[in-house]
Parts: C-alpha cells; structure tokens; sequence
C-alpha cells in the first residue's frame, strides 16, 4: 500500500498498516527486533495516527514551531523539519522520519532517549532496538524514556500504547503476544515526568469522554 502522508489526516486502519510496513521494513531491515518496533507503533499510534505528516492537534500550524510534528511528534517542530530538509527529504516523508529515527536510536543523534530519570523500564536505546521483551512492556520504556510525557498523559494514555504495542506485534509477526506483563501499571508521580506533554490529547480525551466513546478511541 505504501506511505499515507496526506496533511493532518487521521488515518484509518488500513492506511496505519500501510504506514506500519514501511516503518517495519526500514527498521526490522536495519535489525530492529519485531518487538521493538511493535513498541514504537503502538507510541505512535498515540502521537500521530501513524502518519508522518501531522501537526500536534490535527491542525496547520507552521507558524508555530514549539509545537510537535511526525510520526513521534518531535517537539519542537523545526528540530525534524529542518533536519529533514537538509538532508533532502520533503517535511512529510516517513522514510525520512524513520531515518531520523533510527539515527537517534543506534547512534544517540541528539540525545532523544535516555534513561528517565526515576529509572523506570531502564532499557538503554541499544538494547531496546533489539530486544525480545514484552512489546507492551518496550511500549511503555519508550514512551518514559524517548516521548516523555507528563505524569497526567502518562496516566491517559500508557494503557492505549501498551495495548496498541501488542496489536502491533500481532499485525507484524502473525503471532498472538503473550498477555501484557502489567496491564494497569502505577500510575506515575508528577516527579516521573522528564518532559511537556502535548495537551491536545488531554483536551480530546476529556471532550469525548462525555460524548461516551471508548478510551481506546480517544487518540485515533
């Protein structure tokens, strides 16, 4: 199917497997292992639909660079979209993106991920790439040590991307993950958080809560 880079789009179904592939084809080629980038999936799921080219909040806004963009919602916007135009990628490109991506990962560009610092999932971003764990338990050492979100998003969404991680897997391999090792983990302290959240999520989770939608489509 390929990529699905169209403007602020919230991608169904079949348009994230499309995205999912060519991310899995590019980082599971490069060594990846399935789990990790089930993992990253079910993070971006959350971030973007899985869509390369989304501004943080659904909406235009490149007059506003504070704000993230891409696949993981690099923050702020111009650290990925300078970086992929001189490197000669269009802003909205995927395999762009997952070239940063995996630059970040295997050779540390810009120091991204780290160990957060109340050592929660401690899993370096070398052994994460190629580890075999629990893809819902890499979803979440993803999520604390590379997105790092507030303590409230953390709490709204790291059961979605553990649960996501684990679809991921399923799609990718063709085999039933093991059940999540912690399907409620602790919800953090404020102290846990290393990073600023994008509160678009929690806005959208607070108005469709009264709408009555399932949780799980609060981040779609």
């Amino acid at each position: 199917m390929g990529w699905t880079e169209t403007e602020n789009l919230r991608l169904d179904d079949a348009q994230k497997q499309g995205n999912a592939t060519e991310i899995w084809n590019i980082l599971g080629g490069r060594g990846w292992s399935v789990n990790a980038v089930a993992a990253i999936l079910g993070n971006m799921q959350v971030e973007s639909s899985i869509n390369p080219n989304v501004w943080e909040g659904y909406k235009v806004r490149p007059e506003d660079t504070s704000l993230g963009f891409g696949l993981v919602q690099w923050t702020p916007a111009n650290k990925i979209r300078s970086w992929l135009r001189s490197n000669g990628y269009a802003v909205s490109s995927g395999s762009g993106q997952c070239h940063r991506l995996y630059l970040e990962m295997e050779e540390g560009l810009a120091g991204q991920y780290f160990i957060n610092k109340n050592k929660l999932y401690p899993i370096s971003r070398t052994a994460f790439i190629k580890s075999t764990e629990a893809p819902q338990k890499l979803a979440s050492a993803f999520m604390y040590n590379y997105e790092r979100p507030s303590a409230e998003a953390v709490r709204l969404s790291e059961a979605d991307r553990r649960k996501y991680a684990g679809d991921w897997y399923l799609y990718l391999s063709g085999v039933q993950p093991e059940p999540d090792p912690d399907p409620q983990p602790p919800p953090p302290s404020p102290s846990q958080s290393a990073g600023i959240y994008r509160n678009w999520n929690i806005v959208m989770h607070s108005a469709k809560r009264l709408n009555g939608q399932n949780k799980r489509d609060w981040f779609r």
